[in-house]
């Protein structure tokens, strides 16, 4: 794969101004490692930047050209990874950041970045002391597949989730999964059978199948080719307020049997005394 890169930052390079001293390009989706066409997964994927370095022209050679990191919306700088030029581009190999010497003085640097949510949407730089700095880059969107949210008919839950229940007099389940990397789709399954499947929702009539009462569904997604499935308890036909009134109507008949039982009992215990007296009074 190095020589991949190596190629590809020396047809940047010669294509590139030399105005700019460090120049990071965009990130590129080629060499890029992911299984999404939009969006990458925290940990599972990896993000690669070329970077061209004009040492000669600004007595660079032999310096230190490190790389920082700023979250989305934040003016603080943490740093990433840092590259020694020398003649050879021997020093400070790291996976991280690597350097290969193209053109004499002009170097190229590798950025291949471990895709992580507190990277999402933040931006990169690199810079030697403070004085030379390079152009600012943004980082593409990142996601932590067990922070992100999903929606069950309105009911929003982390992707970390092992089991819900979820109440509703709705006709169909519907689940989605919004605002993730594409391509994100949902799937619906009654006792392992896949009873519904879309991108980004599945819609499924449940209606037509199940009476009043509870059953359990499987949801499960499948984002960029990352599986996960979670059990859900459907309780249909009946709402909050309903069930607490059909409990209290409920405990109301049980009392009342109960009395009735009671009082039949104390009929039927007098009686037994006013017979057991008859029969010694005559």
């Amino acid at each position: 794969m190095w020589y991949m890169h190596i190629f590809l930052a020396m047809s940047f390079i010669q294509g590139n101004s030399l105005a700019q001293k460090i120049t990071i390009s965009d990130y590129n989706p080629t060499y890029s490692k992911t299984e999404c066409t939009t969006g990458f997964i925290s940990w599972k994927d990896y993000v690669v930047y070329n970077v061209a370095v004009d040492a000669g022209s600004v007595g660079l050679e032999n310096k230190t050209v490190r790389f920082h990191t700023a979250r989305y919306s934040s003016d603080q700088w943490h740093h990433l990874c840092l590259v020694n030029l020398d003649h050879k581009c021997s020093l400070s190999q790291t996976a991280v950041c690597y350097c290969n010497q193209s053109e004499g003085t002009l170097f190229q640097v590798v950025i291949n970045m471990t895709a992580s949510s507190k990277y999402s949407g933040g931006l990169l730089k690199g810079y030697v002391g403070v004085d030379i700095v390079s152009n600012v880059q943004k980082i593409p969107q990142m996601y932590d597949l067990s922070e992100v949210m999903f929606d069950v008919n309105g009911f929003n839950f982390t992707g970390d989730s092992n089991a819900l229940q979820l109440q509703t007099n709705e006709s169909t389940i519907t689940f989605c999964c919004r605002d993730l990397p594409s391509p994100c789709r949902a799937k619906i399954k009654h006792q392992q059978e896949l009873v519904a499947s879309g991108e980004p929702c599945a819609v499924y009539n449940i209606s037509s199948t199940h009476q009043q009462g509870s059953f359990n569904l499987t949801l499960a997604y499948d984002i960029c080719k990352v599986t996960k499935e979670i059990n859900v308890l459907i309780h249909y036909g009946l709402s909050q307020s309903n069930q607490e009134y059909f409990v209290l109507i409920m405990s109301l008949i049980t009392t009342i049997v109960v009395m009735s039982l009671l009082l039949m009992a104390s009929i039927c215990y007098i009686q037994s005394i006013n017979r057991k007296q008859s029969i010694v009074q005559g």
